[in-house]
């Protein structure tokens, strides 16, 4: 084989400032990865079917994010051409002062 592709000497000096840091030992001995013990069956709630008297309600609130999520797309759309139209401004703006 030939020489080490992560660079031995490069890695040892990262983790030698590593270890330098003073909150380097606190944060790495907290490990990676999820830690938390999954929520035990008999705690965890029932999920239970809107009623009647919710359903109008339950509508309302659907329609309002329904709504909500197409004016974000159209703002999102529009914000996208605002940049063209404001750099076109700037780009005349500049021509007028001749900037290059």
């Amino acid at each position: 084989m030939g020489p080490d592709p992560t660079g031995g000497a490069a890695m040892a000096a990262v983790h030698a400032a590593v270890a330098a840091h003073p909150f380097a030992n606190s944060v790495l001995s907290l490990g990676g990865g999820h830690t938390a013990e999954p929520t035990p069956l008999v705690e965890q709630e029932e999920s239970v079917p809107i009623t009647l008297e919710q359903q109008p309600e339950w509508e309302h609130v659907k329609k309002l994010a329904q709504e909500e999520r197409q004016r974000a797309a159209l703002q999102m759309s529009l914000g996208q051409l605002q940049v063209f139209v404001q750099r076109e401004s700037n780009m005349e703006i500049a021509n007028e002062h001749g900037y290059p």
